[in-house]
């Protein structure tokens, strides 16, 4: 077994919140898969017992038990406002050829009923990855399982693929440097100035895959016509892309669902399965000009809020999108529902939203 470096406390602190500007809700994990080794081996003195041998995928593996008393416990479990320390236990897999960690789960026993959550189940997985010629035991996967007292289940998965090993050179000088200028193709390229008030339109250049899209990945949008402003001037031209985050892509189930009545996009042709749904949280982020990207400033349309004229008109008017629930939705942020979609539902390219932009 090897444990891997731990991260200076911090710098952990400003990846969970940049994580957090991203999945405000629901379940988060880090992946932290050092911190419960510490824990369970050298923390908080846990109770081992062997529970014989297995077979997996043809291989053969040692299962272990644990046990963590509350009074000896250093688990802590955070929600909104408040923090409680939980009993624990779990099972350890190892190779009984190689002696390594395979897998290691840790359920939580006894959660108080302020923390709205009944269990919460954690699965982290590990595998051999080859870097710069030698093999390492590394974290591949870790599951996040939280069970809620009203019924819901959230879930987060993260998983570590294609591990690389970074390396640079650098070269120290004390000489004067010359005064070299500035060629004009490097030079910073200024931002165009884009006046609150002008809408715009955009389409989907990308298909979203409900089985496999997760928040915090890119998806690209183009405008579908120039910005201008309200002298008819071309701000941002027709064609122009873009960059898109997905903030939020929630799954609702609801009873009776049949898979035998899903069509070739994965949509539901079942009565009564209105609460079936997924719901999409898109965020703007840059226009992707040729001379590199810009901040995208703008809210959606309203429901119910009438939307400017295009510049140059009085009465020409883009028709409002149906948008989700408006405290879901804030400055460049466009939400979706789409009624019956399975779990292979396809959100198709070409999907419109219109927008309005707004001050820096």
């Amino acid at each position: 077994m090897r444990l891997m470096a731990q991260p200076d406390p911090s710098e952990l602190l400003l990846r969970v919140r940049d994580r957090v500007k991203i999945v405000n809700e629901g379940s988060l994990s880090t992946g932290y898969f050092e911190g419960f080794l510490e824990l369970v081996f050298r923390g908080d003195n846990a109770s081992f017992s062997y529970s014989g041998e297995i077979s997996e995928n043809g291989r053969s593996l040692m299962e272990y038990g644990y046990r963590v008393p509350l009074e000896a416990s250093h688990y802590v479990f955070r929600f909104p406002g408040q923090a409680v320390t939980t009993a624990y236990e779990g099972t350890l897999l190892v190779d009984s050829r190689t002696g390594e960690l395979v897998r290691l789960t840790l359920r939580t026993d006894g959660m108080p009923s302020e923390t709205g959550a009944c269990e919460v189940d954690n699965t982290m997985s590990y595998s051999r990855f080859r870097l710069n010629g030698s093999d390492f035991l590394l974290p591949s996967e870790t599951h996040l399982h939280i069970i809620g007292r009203n019924g819901v289940e959230t879930e987060n998965l993260t998983v570590y693929s294609a591990c690389h090993e970074f390396l640079g050179e650098s070269t120290l000088n004390f000489d004067t440097p010359p005064d070299t200028p500035i060629p004009a193709s490097t030079a910073p390229r200024a931002e165009t100035v884009i006046p609150a008030g002008l809408p715009f339109h955009l389409a989907l250049t990308d298909d979203i895959h409900v089985a496999t899209a997760a928040a915090g990945e890119t998806v690209k949008a183009v405008l579908t016509a120039d910005l201008r402003d309200q002298t008819k001037t071309v701000l941002i031209p027709k064609g122009t892309p873009v960059i898109c985050r997905i903030l939020r892509i929630r799954r609702w189930y609801g009873h009776g669902t049949d898979p035998r009545a899903l069509d070739s996009n994965g949509q539901i042709h079942l009565p009564g399965n209105s609460s079936v749904r997924v719901e999409l949280l898109l965020g703007l982020e840059n226009f992707a000009l040729p001379g590199g990207q810009q901040p995208v400033y703008a809210e959606p349309y309203r429901v119910g809020i009438a939307a400017p004229p295009r510049p140059g008109t009085l009465k020409s008017r883009p028709m409002p999108m149906e948008l989700g629930p408006l405290n879901a939705i804030g400055r460049n942020q466009w939400s979706a529902s789409f009624p019956r979609a399975g779990d292979h539902y396809v959100i198709k390219s070409g999907l419109a939203s219109n927008w309005v932009t707004v001050a820096p």
